[in-house]
């Protein structure tokens, strides 16, 4: 599942995205199993490599990529997503 987050208030989407972490399981256990990635430089192949990661000892990964839209807005990235949740914050 993805969930994009949009907007200029800051606070509110981390506030969110703590939220939405904490549901997922132990955050100890969350803080393993988060990978966080910049969007500028981020190759396909990067983003893909952090999505298929297994979880260790956690149902699910969470992977954060921070200004991905304003970096594709530079390269062709293909950005394949099968459920897409859209918050406007």
């Amino acid at each position: 599942m993805f969930y994009l987050f949009h907007g200029e208030d800051t606070h509110t989407k981390k506030q969110i995205l703590t939220e939405l972490i904490a549901k997922i399981g132990d955050p100890s256990m969350m803080d393993l199993n988060t990978t966080r990635l910049e969007g500028k430089g981020l190759t396909a192949g990067q983003l893909q490599d952090a999505c298929n990661a297994m979880p260790f000892l956690a149902p699910k990964r969470v992977v954060i990529v921070s200004d991905f839209f304003s970096a594709c807005k530079q390269r062709n990235l293909v950005f394949f997503s099968f459920k897409v949740g859209l918050m406007q914050v």
